[in-house]
């Protein structure tokens, strides 16, 4: 007569292999552990001819906010903002390449009828989404001049720093 555990044994023995080849081979590999994190000292150690050559070899990113262009300003004194910013879209558009995409547009059109707030919503949405500070560029477009300068300036008065009104 067998006993119950006997059909298990091969099983057992099977999982007692995996689990010893599997220890090795993370001993082999150099895991199981963490590594340790770079001390100061080497922290301090100076790089390496090849390292510094490949920090020169990248671009350097520039960060500063585009310039405003006062010939974007629109003829309209009702179409301007408060705060005097304005791009327009091909001015805009090499400012997002500079600066890599971090920067927000706010498209005002995008929603209907006069609710602007959405459009701040989402604007606010995609800041928060890139992880952007309050002196990201914010670029506000719209088919709607009037309205878009009114948002630009809604947006600086919740603490944004530099948002530009885009004149298409």
């Amino acid at each position: 007569m067998r006993h119950r555990h006997e059909h298990r044994q091969p099983l057992v023995w099977f999982a007692a292999l995996v689990a010893l080849g599997l220890t090795a081979l993370m001993a082999a590999c150099g895991g199981g552990e963490p590594a340790a994190p770079p001390t100061l000292a080497a922290a301090a150690l100076p790089a390496t001819a090849t390292e510094t050559a490949q920090a020169a070899a990248l671009p350097a990113l520039d960060t500063a906010a585009p310039a405003s262009n006062p010939r974007a300003m629109p003829a309209d004194p009702s179409m301007r903002t408060r705060r005097g910013l304005y791009l327009r879209r091909a001015d805009a558009d090499l400012a997002e390449a500079r600066l890599r995409g971090d920067v927000v547009w706010v498209q005002v059109d995008c929603c209907s009828g006069d609710n602007s707030e959405l459009a701040m919503q989402l604007a606010f949405g995609v800041q928060a989404a890139k992880n952007l500070d309050d002196e990201a560029p914010f670029f506000v477009a719209g088919d709607d001049l009037r309205t878009a300068a009114q948002v630009a300036d809604r947006l600086h008065t919740m603490g944004l720093k530099t948002v530009y009104l885009v004149s298409p």
